[in-house]
């Protein structure tokens, strides 16, 4: 199901340019950050403005993890644990402040 257009090609993570392509093979999860090549590759089952900033603000995480060199000292599991920690407690906090800011309108749908 490639009809869903991506609204960006690539990302800027650290002063690095993190390409950001479809898969539409990958069907056991939304998305991955791929650090050998670093790229980000989103699957099929993004295909909402929603699920691709939610599924990249995810593996955002994981690029920003990587590009600073934690990757190093965190196995797989505490990464992903640290990333769903940010991703479902500060980001939200910041979206909230953001709202009351006035400088966030909505949550995009």
């Amino acid at each position: 199901m490639a009809a869903y257009q991506l609204p960006v090609r690539s990302v800027e993570i650290g002063g690095r340019c993190i390409k950001v392509y479809f898969n539409g093979k990958l069907d056991d999860c939304w998305g991955q950050y791929c650090r050998d090549g670093e790229f980000i590759e989103l699957g099929p089952d993004v295909d909402s403005l929603k699920t691709f900033r939610d599924t990249m603000r995810h593996e955002m995480l994981h690029a920003a993890i990587s590009v600073s060199g934690l990757n190093h000292i965190l196995n797989d599991n505490l990464e992903e644990a640290l990333v769903r920690a940010l991703e479902n407690l500060f980001l939200p906090a910041i979206d909230k402040l953001d709202q009351r800011l006035g400088l966030m309108k909505k949550t995009p749908s």
